[in-house]
C-alpha cells in the first residue's frame, strides 16, 4: 500500500518537476532581457539624460521586472507545492498501510506493537522524503544552468569576424590631404 503511495504520487511529482523547470527556463530568459537592457541603458545614458527619457526607461524595466516577480512568485508555488507533497508523503504512506492491512482481513488487528515498529520504519523514510523536494528543485536548478551554459558554450565563434592586420604599422594614410582651419 505505501509502494503504491508513491507510485501514485510518482507522475504528480514529475508533472510539478517540468512546470518548475519550464517557469526556471521562462524567468532565466526574462532576466537576461532584464540586464540586457540596464546594459544598454548604462551604456547609453548621457543620451538617455540629454533626452530626459528616464521615466520611460524606468516603466520599462519595471514593466519586464513585475514580469520577473511574477515568475518568482509561481517558482515559490511550486516549490511550496513540492514540499507539501513530500511532507505529506510519509503520513499517506503510513495511513494507507495501516488502512490496508486492518482492512485487507478480519484477524489483522493493528496493535500498538505493530504500529510504533511500523511507524519506526516509516520515521526512517521520512528524511528522505521529506529532503527529496529540496534535491528535485536543486536537479532542475542545475539542468536549466547546465542547458543555459551549453547554449552558450556552443554558440559559433566569432573569430569570421575579427580582421587580422599584419602591417607593421598601426595607421597608415595614403593620398591623403589634411585641412586645418577654414575651408574656401
Amino acid at each position: 500500500a505505501g509502494i503504491a503511495v508513491i507510485a501514485a504520487l510518482l507522475p504528480l511529482t514529475a508533472f510539478i518537476s517540468k512546470y518548475a523547470e519550464n517557469l526556471q527556463l521562462a524567468q532565466m530568459k526574462r532576466k537576461d532581457e532584464r540586464v540586457k537592457l540596464i546594459n544598454e541603458i548604462l551604456s547609453g545614458i548621457k543620451v538617455i539624460k540629454l533626452y530626459a527619457w528616464e521615466k520611460s526607461f524606468s516603466q520599462i524595466i519595471t514593466d519586464i521586472r513585475s514580469v520577473e516577480l511574477d515568475r518568482i512568485r509561481k517558482i515559490a508555488y511550486t516549490n511550496a507545492a513540492f514540499s507539501f507533497v513530500f511532507t505529506c508523503t510519509p503520513w499517506l504512506i503510513a495511513l494507507s498501510t495501516f488502512f490496508t492491512y486492518v482492512l485487507s482481513d478480519p484477524s489483522h488487528v493493528l496493535t500498538a506493537k505493530k504500529a510504533f515498529v511500523s511507524l519506526a520504519y516509516f520515521n526512517i523514510l521520512r528524511l528522505p522524503l521529506t529532503n527529496a523536494p529540496w534535491m528535485f528543485i536543486q536537479a532542475i536548478m542545475v539542468r536549466v544552468a547546465t542547458k543555459r551554459l551549453n547554449k552558450f558554450l556552443n554558440l559559433p565563434e566569432l573569430e569570421k569576424y575579427v580582421t587580422h592586420n599584419n602591417d607593421k604599422n598601426a595607421i597608415r594614410v595614403t593620398d591623403g590631404n589634411f585641412y586645418f582651419g577654414k575651408v574656401i
